[in-house]
């Protein structure tokens, strides 16, 4: 199911929403990859993992992560209502945390689904 969410993202870094913006696409790739690999990131961690700040990385300091998750959040919203209107799969950021979350297209009326090794979980929004 990892693979899954992976070739899902893929699919949507490839799409013209997204071409012009190398950096947002990577956030989102390492998103999935981070947590499919073991649980969700936090923003400490991606600030000093993907952004490179120095170990002692403070985000009340510097917002880096949090600023890029909302521009993240905003291309994904642009996508889905744009070209990817009619795809199977979601990615979804819900604000206040970076779990990515897929949804499927079928499931739009039942609970949020978090696509992970183990299978379906519930998801409580991140």
């Amino acid at each position: 199911m990892v693979a899954q969410g992976q070739a899902i993202a893929e699919r949507v870094c490839c799409r013209e929403t997204f071409r012009s913006s190398p950096r947002l696409r990577d956030f989102l790739r390492y998103l999935i990859g981070r947590n499919s690999a073991d649980g969700h990131a936090k923003e400490t961690l991606i600030g000093i993992e993907f952004f490179g700040r120095d170990p002692g990385y403070d985000p009340r300091r510097d917002p880096i992560v949090r600023v890029e998750a909302h521009r993240l959040r905003r291309r994904l919203r642009e996508y889905y209502q744009t070209e990817g209107a009619q795809d199977a799969w979601r990615i979804e950021i819900p604000p206040g945390g970076y779990l990515p979350i897929l949804r499927s297209r079928d499931d739009a009326a039942r609970e949020w689904r978090l696509i992970c090794e183990g299978g379906e979980q519930g998801c409580a929004g991140g």
